[in-house]
């Protein structure tokens, strides 16, 4: 599979979607998004309308993923995401973690809107 580690220059009709924009096109398309911030296990505060990008990075000898937020109260971390002490082998684990977190954020439910089928993401959506 392939990641991007960082967010892509937004300044062209070129620019490679970030993980971020995958994963939230990927939950429009396949109607997962509610029309009201579902309740989730996580602090009030972080939800949807809040939520700024979604990053993988090496740390410590392997990978973690980061959801960031912008507008929250004082003393509330910025991030959310899988412990830099705890880190995946591999981007993909630390991907699905995180996709995971943030589908939960989104939609009150970790279940993702794809399969990973060997390197690929695979969504299937149907609308009548």
């Amino acid at each position: 599979m392939s990641f991007m580690l960082q967010s892509p220059a937004r300044d062209g009709a070129d620019a490679t979607p970030d993980l971020l924009d995958i994963i939230m096109q990927a939950l429009e398309v396949t109607g997962r998004i509610p029309d009201e911030q579902p309740e989730t296990a996580f602090p009030g505060c972080f939800t949807a309308d809040r939520i700024t990008g979604f990053y993988l990075e090496p740390r410590n000898g392997g990978w973690v993923s980061a959801i960031t937020f912008t507008d929250l109260p004082p003393g509330m971390p910025n991030c959310l995401g899988s412990p830099d002490e705890m880190p995946y082998e591999d981007p993909r684990g630390a991907f699905l973690h995180g996709a995971g977190i943030l589908c939960e954020i989104v939609t009150g439910s970790r279940d993702l809107p794809f399969m990973v089928v060997g390197g690929q993401l695979v969504m299937v959506a149907y609308r009548a």
